[in-house]
């Protein structure tokens, strides 16, 4: 059966999100680090050596560099504000309703 694996870990993964549904659906470390195994799964031995080569020469130290690690890179950045761009927002409701004029 073709992508058979895929398939299977989508099922795990879906049947694990709706029975937990009355936490976060948020992926977090854990999910992100799945999903890249298993596309790492799927690549060709030569593709994934160059992969694997590209992200051992990473310089930064958020994340170790293996792939499954890489895959959580993203958050780590935005969590660590290297760049100091990241504001928190916090969102409010109103009472206002689409379509009237807000307060």
């Amino acid at each position: 059966m073709r992508g058979g694996p895929f398939v299977v870990a989508f099922a795990l993964a879906a049947t694990f999100n709706f029975s937990h549904s009355h936490e976060a659906l948020a992926w977090g470390d854990e999910g992100h680090e799945v999903v890249a195994l298993v596309a790492q799964s799927f690549l060709d031995p030569d593709v994934r050596k160059k992969v694997t080569a590209l992200l051992a020469a990473g310089a930064d130290a958020l994340t170790a560099h293996d792939m499954a690690s890489e895959a959580t890179w993203p958050d780590k950045y935005r969590d660590a504000n290297i760049d100091g761009s990241r504001q928190r927002t916090t969102f409010r409701s109103n009472s206002a309703k689409p379509g009237s004029a807000a307060p």
